[in-house]
């Protein structure tokens, strides 16, 4: 893993890393034809895929060289989880399946790209709507008993019409019982680097608060315009553990001050410090927005999604070889060597 992208890579089995899109030959995986890469992970390859006229995103378990049955089943944990998740900013998970010897999951598919491409360029309004989208989804998994452990700009994926959805729960931590304990397991540091909470840093109990520090750090992101800690190696979580976050006023100094509170609580280094669910701190964005554009400010928060991806041509087929064709002959043509002879003589 390159360091300077330590803070878009997930550390994690299925976590899928945007890559330019790549060839793919056409091929089919159950009912499903895969026309065209469009992400790839450490451990799992997403494709653009179709069926009966619409477009799915084809999630693929890469086979693992060790054969560690850890990776499958948290694969199946990953469709268990999200299959069960219907809202309008959660990505769907539509089933998961065998074929040709491999695992897959069909998901739809989100064609605006990511929030990542949409960072830089947005208005205050803009930032508090997807902000505000990606807490109603966790409320809703909090509601499922979910945390999901790897929020970040590359799991914010933006609809055709604007809005937010959250996507990829391969190491989201689901309540005991539905998943073998050693998946979900406290002590273990899952997740990506520069988003990561406190505790999850140190391997501790996690819970939704966990995620609201996540949201705290993309929400950092967005309105000041970086990370509130730069290291772009492991060191990352020990800031993220011990050192105050930079005041985000002292570098963006037209930054509202109750947005400032609101961002700051979030990131409060003890979880009993942060909101105490998502829905406390969407309502408390609200009201900060509210006091700051007035109530019609939701009005001006559509995203214009990125342009998506165009995947590249697939070479195309060599044509078929064809059979030189013999010379037309008129009636009356003999191409005997007597004739040919006679004739030109």
């Amino acid at each position: 893993m390159a360091a300077r992208d330590i803070h878009q890579q997930a550390t994690t089995p299925s976590g899928a890393v945007v890559a330019p899109p790549a060839p793919t030959p056409r091929r089919r995986a159950g009912r499903y034809e895969i026309r065209g890469e469009i992400a790839r992970g450490g451990m799992a390859t997403v494709y653009l895929a179709g069926h009966d006229g619409r477009d799915f995103a084809l999630k693929e378990l890469t086979p693992d060289p060790d054969g560690d049955p850890a990776l499958a089943e948290r694969f199946e944990l990953e469709a268990k989880v999200a299959t069960g998740l219907r809202h309008p900013n959660v990505v769907s998970v539509l089933e998961r399946f065998r074929s040709g010897g491999r695992s897959y999951i069909a998901m739809e598919y989100v064609a605006g790209g990511s929030l990542r491409a949409c960072g830089g360029r947005l208005s205050v309004e803009q930032v508090a709507g997807a902000l505000a989208d990606v807490l109603a989804a966790l409320d809703h998994i909090e509601r499922h008993g979910i945390v999901h452990r790897d929020v970040k700009p590359e799991n914010l994926l933006v609809t055709a019409d604007g809005r937010v959805k959250l996507a990829d729960f391969g190491v989201a931590k689901a309540r005991d019982g539905v998943a073998p304990a050693r998946l979900t397991a406290d002590g273990r540091t899952v997740g990506t680097p520069s988003y990561m909470a406190p505790e999850q840093a140190m391997g501790r109990p996690v819970g939704p608060w966990t995620d609201l520090y996540s949201v705290g750090v993309v929400a950092y992101e967005l309105l000041v315009g970086e990370l509130p800690f730069k290291n772009t190696d492991w060191s990352v979580l020990i800031q993220h553990i011990h050192t105050p976050v930079p005041a985000p006023r002292a570098l963006r100094p037209d930054l509202d001050p109750a947005l400032e509170r609101w961002l700051l609580w979030l990131l409060e280094k003890q979880p009993q410090a942060r909101p105490a669910s998502a829905h406390a701190a969407l309502d408390e964005l609200e009201r900060c927005m509210s006091a700051l554009r007035g109530p019609g400010w939701r009005r001006a928060a559509r995203l214009v999604p990125a342009v998506a991806p165009v995947l590249p041509a697939l070479p195309a087929a060599p044509a078929p070889a064809r059979r030189a064709r013999a010379p037309q002959r008129r009636r009356g043509d003999c191409m005997s060597c007597a004739c040919r002879r006679r004739k030109a003589g």
